[in-house]
C-alpha cells in the first residue's frame, strides 16, 4: 500500500512460488516531477508478507511515480533533438558534474551533503554523476528524490579504452548489474550512460609504424554498445541507455558533430568562436578556470611559492603544478598547460594579469563567474532548440586549482553567486550583439505565466536604457526589446511583480575591462560583499 498526501493505493495477493509481479492501478496518482516543472511527489509505499495470515516481513520505501523519455537524433543541426521528457512533457536541464567530493572515499558522506545542498541553493534540476566517479551511495539519490533533481548516471568508466575481454566483461556485468538493481527505483533516475567520453578516447588517432594512423570505431565496444544494453534491458527497462557520453553512433562517427556534446575545445576566450558556434543542443560538460581566494590557496600552497604561479606560457613551479588537477610536479606532464592557461584566459579579458596574487585572484575568478554565466544563458536564450547544460563543477575534492566554483574548503568562488542568478526559474538575460544591438530576453522556467516590471540600467553614467512590462508564458524565452550596446558599459536588470530578481551584462567583455572599474560594478550589483577568503 502507498499513500502521498490525498492519494492512495493498495493491492494483495497470493504468491505461488518465490515471484510474484502485482500490477497496481493508481487512481488520481500524483506525479513526480523535476523542478521548475512539478512538485517532487513520494509515496509512501509499504509491502508486507503474510504467512498462514501473520505478516513474516515488510519493507517500506518511498516511490515516485513518472515515466521519462529521452528524444535524439544523432547530430546537431536544425532538425536535431537532444531532449528528455518527463511524463510526456519536455525539460529543459541545469546544473552540474558531480565528482567525488573528496580524495579519500572513507570521507566521501562526510563532504556529500554540502554538496547537495548547494545544488539545491543553486536551483539546479540535473545532477551528472560522471563516469571518473565512484557510485555515490542511496542517500544522495534520496536527496535528489526529494528535491526534484534529475540525475544522469555514468557507469564508472571515463576517458579511456577498457578492455573487451572475457574477464573484463565478467567484472563489469557484476558491477553494472549490482548498481542497476540498486537504483533503478529512485524517481530522480533519469538516465544509464555506459561512459565518460570514451567514444572519444576510441577515436583518438594512433600512429602505427610511424606512418599509419589508425582510428577506431567507438561502435565496436562490446562493453557499452552489447553488454551494458543489455543489462540495462533485463533490469531496468524504464530507462533510456545511452552507449556514451558524448555517443558517437555510426552516423557521428562518421560526421561528426553529436546532438549531446562536451563544450572544451581550445578553452580560450569564453565567447570566442568555438562557444559561440557550437551546435550541441545538450551540453553535458563545459567548465572554465577559476582561480581559488587567496586565504584558499594559503592552505596548501606554502609562503615562499605563493608568488611563483609562472605566466602564461609556463608554470614552473612544483607545488602550483601538483594542484593544477594533474598532480605530476613537472612541466612536461599531461595538464602542466592548465595554471598557463588559467592566466592566458585573464589576459584575453584584462589586457594583462595582475602580478599581486589577490587581484590575480579576482580576475580569474572575474573571468570564469562570466564565462559559466554566459555559458548558461546562452542555452537559456536558445530554448528550445538548446535543451540543457550540465556544466563542470560544482566543488572540488581535493585542495587544488580548477573549474569547481566551491573549492575543497567550501569557500564560494564568485562563480557561484552569478550561476544562482543565472538559473533563476525566472531569469532576464541580454543576449549577444547584433549590428551594434542587444537584445533584452527573459526565460520563464516556471508553469505559469509571470508578469514584470523590469528596467536595464547602464552602470557607466546611472542613465535608464530600458524600462517596460511583460508577460511571459510558461516554459518559454522571449525576446523583448532592442537597445544600442556601449562598449565598455556594464547594464543591470532588475525585474519585479510575479517574480523578482537581478542580472547583469557586461558588454564588448572579450575587448578589454579595467579591474578598477569592474570591482565597482561587483559593489553596485551586491556581489562584492560575498566574495570568500580575499
Amino acid at each position: 500500500e502507498g499513500v502521498c498526501e490525498d492519494s492512495r493505493f493498495s493491492a494483495s495477493d497470493i504468491m505461488f512460488g518465490s515471484v510474484r509481479q502485482i500490477r497496481i492501478p493508481v487512481p488520481r496518482a500524483k506525479l513526480w516531477m523535476p523542478k521548475n516543472y512539478g512538485d517532487a511527489n513520494l509515496y509512501a509505499v509499504t509491502v508486507t508478507l503474510y504467512h498462514n495470515g501473520v505478516p513474516c516481513d515488510r519493507k517500506t520505501f518511498s516511490f515516485g511515480v513518472r515515466t521519462v523519455e529521452l528524444v535524439r537524433t544523432s547530430l546537431a543541426g536544425e532538425d536535431g533533438e537532444f531532449c528528455f521528457q518527463i511524463n510526456g512533457r519536455k525539460v529543459f536541464c541545469m546544473g552540474s558534474n558531480w565528482v567525488p567530493p573528496d580524495a579519500f572515499p572513507s570521507r566521501h558522506n562526510e563532504y556529500q551533503m554540502r554538496g547537495l545542498e548547494m545544488l539545491k541553493e543553486l536551483g539546479c534540476n540535473i545532477v551528472r554523476c560522471w563516469g571518473g566517479n565512484v557510485y555515490p551511495d542511496e542517500d544522495f539519490y534520496d536527496f535528489c528524490d526529494r528535491n526534484g533533481i534529475l540525475v544522469w548516471q555514468d557507469f564508472a568508466m571515463a576517458c579511456a579504452k577498457y578492455p573487451n575481454d572475457d574477464g573484463f566483461l565478467k567484472k563489469m556485468e557484476t558491477e553494472a548489474s549490482a548498481i542497476v538493481r540498486l537504483l533503478r527505483n529512485h524517481p530522480s533516475l533519469l538516465l544509464w550512460s555506459g561512459d565518460n567520453e570514451c567514444d572519444y578516447s576510441a577515436t583518438a588517432p594512433v600512429r602505427q609504424d610511424g606512418k599509419k594512423v589508425i582510428v577506431h570505431d567507438p561502435n565496436e565496444n562490446t562493453v557499452t554498445r552489447t553488454l551494458l544494453p543489455r543489462i540495462v534491458r533485463e533490469n531496468d527497462p524504464a530507462h533510456p541507455f545511452l552507449p556514451s557520453s558524448p555517443y558517437l553512433d555510426g552516423t557521428a562517427f562518421r560526421a561528426g558533430n553529436p546532438s549531446e556534446d562536451h563544450l572544451w575545445g581550445p578553452r580560450d576566450f569564453f565567447k570566442g568562436n568555438y562557444y559561440g558556434t557550437a551546435a550541441a543542443h545538450f551540453a553535458s560538460e563545459t567548465g572554465y578556470h577559476g582561480c581559488p581566494s587567496p586565504a584558499t590557496l594559503k592552505e596548501f600552497i606554502p609562503a615562499e611559492h605563493l608568488e611563483q604561479r609562472g605566466n602564461g606560457k609556463i608554470c614552473t613551479d612544483p607545488v602550483w603544478l601538483l594542484h593544477s588537477t594533474c598532480m605530476e610536479p613537472n612541466t612536461t606532464c599531461a595538464y602542466a598547460y592548465r595554471n598557463p592557461l588559467m592566466t592566458r584566459q585573464v589576459e584575453r579579458i584584462f589586457g594583462e594579469a595582475a602580478e599581486n596574487l589577490s587581484d590575480f585572484a579576482l580576475q580569474s575568478q572575474i573571468s570564469q563567474a562570466e564565462a559559466k554565466k554566459y555559458f548558461i544563458e546562452r542555452f537559456r536564450i536558445g530554448k528550445w532548440r538548446r535543451t540543457g547544460i550540465i556544466w563542470w563543477n560544482l566543488i572540488d575534492g581535493w585542495p587544488q586549482i580548477s573549474d569547481a566554483v566551491v573549492d575543497w574548503y567550501g569557500r564560494k568562488k564568485l562563480a557561484y553567486h552569478y550561476i544562482k542568478a543565472s538559473q533563476n526559474p525566472f531569469c532576464m538575460m541580454v543576449d549577444e550583439p547584433k549590428d551594434g544591438l542587444l537584445t533584452l530576453c527573459a526565460a520563464n522556467d516556471t508553469g505559469e505565466a509571470k508578469s514584470v516590471r523590469y528596467t536595464v540600467e547602464d552602470l557607466t553614467d546611472g542613465k535608464t536604457v530600458l524600462a517596460d512590462t511583460a508577460t511571459v508564458p510558461p516554459h518559454e524565452t522571449v525576446r523583448l526589446a532592442d537597445f544600442k550596446e556601449e562598449a565598455g558599459a556594464c547594464y543591470r536588470i532588475r525585474w519585479e511583480g510575479d517574480a523578482e530578481g537581478q542580472n547583469h551584462f557586461t558588454a564588448a567583455i572579450g575587448e578589454g575591462i579595467d579591474l578598477k572599474r569592474y570591482s565597482q560594478w561587483m559593489e553596485t550589483l551586491g556581489y562584492r560583499s560575498l566574495l570568500e577568503g580575499f
